[in-house]
């Protein structure tokens, strides 16, 4: 999910009210219930792609 916000603020001063907003917009979807995805990637090599995680649970197990 990407949020774009513009925000005007005085010099010098986007970095604390950009982590402000964060921390707000953060607490808000908090306070609602509302998860934000865990961002994923999936690694290949040479074209295919790694097995799923389920089969690496398999392989591992005893």
């Amino acid at each position: 999910m990407t949020i774009t916000i513009w925000i005007q603020t005085a010099p010098a001063q986007q970095w604390s009210v950009g982590r402000e907003l964060r921390f707000r917009v953060r607490q808000a979807l908090t306070e609602n219930n509302i998860e934000i995805g865990v961002p994923r990637q999936i690694y290949t090599t040479n074209g295919a792609a790694n097995p799923p995680f389920s089969a690496l649970e398999s392989s591992t197990e005893s």
